[in-house]
């Protein structure tokens, strides 16, 4: 048992709050204080209060989890891997620049549209190629919903809830679109 699971159980119940540095989420790797609850899934997480958001109940991967208040600032930053912000498509699209592409990649950004593409360009034997989009990270402002309006099917537009697609998957925070972006960016090259 982790030193960190026994420093949470001894919490649990007593309403003390944790001074913790959290691995994942919305802010991983910031200082959060919080109040443990109780330990869930075989003891591999646990359900918190995050002091300063009242009601607001969230559960964290126990291994995640470093204990803040016996670290210095510099144990931390060891324990804490080096985890990008992005917040806005420029800093994304730097940071996707700075990944070494093969040659049959290439990256478009067009910020009229606020969309980021990884393009693969295909090249036949009599010389022509093709260019594709494999993926992209973009700002969908409306999505076409499928309404019975008179028992006759119309499309309607409606305001997007999760503004941001990579690929298939939607998102509602710019963060967690651009961290898969990245993610599938830097595994899409790695299996070439």
């Amino acid at each position: 048992m982790s030193e960190v699971l026994l420093w949470i159980k001894s919490l649990i119940g007593t309403g003390e709050i944790a001074s913790i540095v959290y691995m994942g989420g919305s802010r991983p790797g910031s200082v959060r204080n919080v109040v443990f609850q109780k330990l869930e899934a075989g003891e591999t997480k646990v359900r918190v209060i995050e002091v300063g958001r009242p009601g607001v109940s969230k559960c964290f991967f126990v291994e995640k989890i470093v204990r803040a208040d016996e670290k210095t600032a510099s144990q931390l930053a060891s324990n804490v891997e080096a985890i990008e912000q992005y917040n806005s498509l420029d800093d994304l699209f730097a940071a996707a620049q700075r990944i070494e592409l093969p040659p049959e990649c290439a990256l478009n950004f067009d910020p009229e549209k606020k969309k980021i593409a990884l393009i693969k360009i295909k090249r036949f034997k009599n010389g022509n190629s093709r260019a594709r989009e494999a993926f992209s990270i973009s700002y969908v402002e409306f999505v076409t919903a499928f309404e019975y309006i008179d028992e006759e099917m119309v499309a309607v537009k409606k305001p997007a809830t999760r503004n941001w697609a990579v690929g298939k998957k939607r998102f509602s925070r710019f963060h967690s679109a651009a961290k898969e972006f990245m993610t599938q960016l830097k595994s899409g090259i790695a299996s070439k």
